[in-house]
């Protein structure tokens, strides 16, 4: 069974599926099937270790269960949430590097995709789209909601060509 098949098939079962990316650096795992499961877009998180990483994906689609929304850009402290969390619309020429899987599904799927990323705080309660933000807690989120530039997005086509 192919992974696209598996995905299809756990998010049928469960309503919806995460994928852990942990080779890279930082490592961030997102969602699959809240698009179909919910009409609502995936989401991602970035710079979190897998356990904290499902933990928060699964809080937030908890609240999804709950029939909250997290798709426009601001903050939540919803008791849902172990902490206040942040939220931004992933540019879509992010896409294919942090969401591949999320794609295949919705293009099987016919169904149009989009994502948000879920933000941690640092120590001070500020965010990576927040001014003082610390340096570490900014670098291990990189910011999604701003597109690749146009060198990004070449490097990034000849990679997929491999």
């Amino acid at each position: 069974m192919s992974e696209d098949q598996e995905i299809l098939e756990a998010v049928d079962r469960h309503g919806w599926q995460a994928i852990n990316i942990s080779d890279t650096d930082p490592p961030f795992m997102y969602t699959v099937g809240l698009t179909k499961t919910f009409k609502h877009p995936e989401a991602i998180t970035i710079g979190l270790e897998p356990s904290t990483a499902q933990r928060l994906l699964s809080d937030f689609v908890e609240g999804l269960r709950m029939g909250l929304r997290f798709d426009c850009d601001g903050t939540s402290d919803h008791e849902v949430f172990a902490s206040e969390v942040g939220f931004r619309r992933v540019d879509e020429s992010q896409h294919p590097v942090f969401a591949g899987y999320a794609m295949s599904f919705c293009r099987l799927s016919n169904l149009s995709l989009d994502v948000v990323q879920v933000f941690w705080p640092d120590s001070h309660g500020k965010f990576p789209f927040e001014a003082n933000c610390d340096e570490s807690c900014y670098r291990l989120q990189p910011r999604l909601d701003i597109p690749l530039t146009a060198s990004e997005s070449q490097e990034f086509r000849w990679m997929d060509d491999l």
